[in-house]
């Protein structure tokens, strides 16, 4: 008489281990999406301008728009930035968060490159020609002096730098007056010109250098400067393109220990020298 073959029951530990997959897979679910049904953070319009444009010259008109530069102390937001083309040996595109302050001796900028899941990439402060880099995947702070006219070691700082413009050391063209066209003021500059909404007195482009950096997206919070969310700069020859979106952004909250490494513990501390940027990751 032949044996009848063992039916063999599932293993305890696999029933228990269905139902839990199932309902992990739910809770992930149902997290995405309340996220994705988040409400975004309102958008404040720029308010309308009263200026008589027509009675103004191209410096009073420079000199507003300083004033209303000198408004913002510091900045805070996220940001996502791509390039194209990218920089040699660099992703075409980073987000992270993103520090600015103004100070007397000159703006202070923190960078921080995030990737998958908020991994820190890098982490990047630079104040005047002083720079220091902080790589996690190595453990080493990198640190030195740089070049603002040339650096390969600041690639994506250069380049958002290059999007907040500084109208301090801008003058106009002489001998010239405002213009008009499909409502925009016209500025002209020794240097290019600054196109502006006429209908709030935003910076809407700025020619300067062979390149061109267009504004857009404007918030303004009360009380507040307004800020542009989209922010892109070109060359002239059409060789680069360069689009940043900035999101949650923070105008004049005191940010004074933003521009701080000191939090980390490094096991090499090494010269800015030795960073190779086409290996960073």
């Amino acid at each position: 008489m032949k044996k009848e073959p063992e039916t063999r029951n599932p293993k305890p530990e696999t029933r228990r281990i269905q139902p839990a997959t199932r309902m992990i897979f739910i809770l992930l679910f149902l997290v995405f999406f309340i996220l994705s049904c988040a409400a975004p953070e309102p958008v404040h319009l720029p308010q309308r301008s009263d200026i008589e444009w027509d009675t103004k010259t191209p410096q009073q008109v420079l000199d507003y728009l300083r004033h209303n530069q000198e408004n913002m102390t510091d900045l805070t937001a996220a940001f996502s930035l791509s390039v194209d083309p990218p920089p040699e040996g660099q992703p075409s595109h980073i987000r992270g968060v993103l520090f600015f302050a103004k100070e007397p001796e000159g703006p202070r900028v923190r960078i921080k490159g995030l990737g998958p899941f908020g991994r820190i990439l890098f982490d990047l402060v630079q104040e005047g020609k002083s720079l220091q880099i902080y790589v996690p995947s190595r453990k080493t702070l990198y640190q030195g002096q740089t070049d603002l006219k040339s650096s390969k070691k600041n690639i994506w700082g250069d380049t958002l730098r290059t999007m907040f413009s500084d109208l301090s050391g801008v003058s106009v063209s002489e001998g010239t007056a405002l213009s008009f066209r499909e409502g925009m003021v016209i500025v002209s500059l020794e240097d290019g010109k600054l196109m502006i909404d006429q209908s709030n007195g935003v910076i809407r482009e700025r020619h300067s250098q062979k390149k061109i950096i267009v504004y857009d997206r404007y918030d303004q919070k009360p009380g507040l400067p307004s800020i542009p969310s989209h922010i892109e700069v070109k060359t002239t020859d059409s060789t680069v393109h360069a689009v940043c979106e900035l999101s949650q952004i923070r105008v004049n909250s005191n940010i004074p220990d933003a521009f701080d490494l000191s939090g980390y513990n490094p096991k090499n501390v090494r010269d800015l020298k030795e960073l190779d940027m086409i290996s960073m990751p």
